[in-house]
């Protein structure tokens, strides 16, 4: 079997929504380490909009991963920060892999949500 071709950007169709959240200070309970970045948001079909749980979102580079809750929340944290973007991956069975590039170069909480679409037979 042929590999397809991966994008590494987002589907024009849909570009995550990035909202990242006030610096919360290093004191504070839960706040993001000195030099680090959480990221989190939610997965969704790309049709239907509900929730996807059990996907797994990873940064390959930095060797973590997590999957979605039921509701299709996930996070990362204690990603370090920089100027170069991260390769972020989604990945749920019976859809196709999403590929993405953020650049989190900011101590904050970077909030994306991604839709998935449904693998064609």
């Amino acid at each position: 079997m042929a590999p397809s071709a991966v994008s590494t950007e987002p589907s024009p169709a849909f570009s995550p929504a990035v909202s990242p959240s006030p610096k919360e200070s290093p004191r504070r309970s839960g706040s993001t380490a000195p030099g680090t970045a959480t990221l989190e948001g939610h997965i969704y079909d790309e049709s239907t909009k509900s929730p996807l749980g059990q996907s797994e979102v990873m940064i390959p580079e930095l060797n973590v991963e997590t999957f979605s809750n039921p509701q299709g929340k996930y996070h990362i944290r204690k990603i370090p920060v920089r100027e170069a973007p991260y390769e972020i991956m989604i990945i749920r069975p019976g859809y196709e892999h999403h590929y993405d590039k953020q650049q989190l170069n900011r101590e904050q909480k970077y909030k994306i949500d991604y839709l998935l679409k449904k693998k064609g037979f």
